[in-house]
């Protein structure tokens, strides 16, 4: 797999309290992360940056191939691990307690991909012409939507949409969701955080992965547009694929 990562300030934050990476294991099996703090000051820093270093310390010194069970204990047991260091972290320094983030983690097989996920980072893939939110958002108006109390198009402009049901370091009772895709067919695979989705709709940004000349062009091409649509939040996104025919340089 090959990868394109791109995090930025936006226009109005005076920190980033995103975080993400590329990981690679011993044996070169890649695991993709995107992480967004919350908690105010620096303590949304803190919380995502301990997500990344959490993960990336552990899937480097993996020296084995993981299948797709495999993989689905690796992230629940890891998204388990980071929320308790989070949250002992919290109790140990009073000015961090609060201190919280989202997680969306991507974990490749031979002809899979495994996701785990806590919050409202998405994942997506890209399907020929079709664009797929594969995560379901832990959020108070997500909640509100299945239950029928709200539309979609509610949904997508509700004041609370920022408000989580469910982050790392805030409940110590705490497990993602799991989702395990084909990559049969896949063109990519997309993470990224609310600072983009909240910006641009799925229909936005499949134009902007299809219609620019690469993907490298793509990804900066998204965060310059939330930038320019307001840029009120960091704005993070990840990008995973086989191919591109267009000649992108990655990671």
């Amino acid at each position: 797999m090959k990868h394109i990562y791109v995090t930025n300030r936006g226009k109005v934050r005076t920190h980033n309290e995103d975080a993400g990476g590329v990981f690679r294991s011993q044996v070169d099996q890649d695991l993709v992360l995107v992480a967004d703090g919350m908690g105010g000051h620096t303590a949304g820093d803190v919380a995502s940056q301990m997500v990344e270093a959490h993960f990336r310390e552990v899937w480097e010194e993996t020296d084995t191939w993981l299948d797709i069970e495999d993989a689905s204990d690796f992230l629940m047991r890891q998204v388990e691990r980071v929320n308790e260091k989070i949250m002992n972290y919290a109790d140990e320094h009073q000015s961090y307690q609060g201190m919280g983030t989202t997680v969306v983690v991507a974990l490749f097989t031979t002809s899979d991909v495994v996701i785990a996920h806590v919050g409202d980072s998405r994942a997506y893939v890209l399907v020929e012409d079709s664009l797929t939110q594969v995560t379901d958002d832990h959020s108070l108006v997500n909640a509100l939507y299945h239950a029928g109390e709200i539309t979609r198009e509610e949904r997508e402009v509700h004041p609370k949409r920022n408000v989580l049901t469910k982050a790392v370091g805030t409940d110590r009772d705490l497990a993602p969701d799991i989702n395990v895709t084909t990559l049969e067919g896949v063109s990519l695979i997309m993470l990224c955080t609310d600072g983009l989705t909240n910006k641009l709709s799925d229909q936005d940004i499949k134009s902007f992965l299809m219609e620019k000349p690469s993907l490298d062009q793509a990804a900066d091409a998204l965060v310059e547009e939330a930038n320019q649509r307001g840029g009120e939040d960091n704005i993070t996104l990840l990008l995973s694929y086989a191919e591109d025919k267009r000649g992108d340089s990655a990671c």
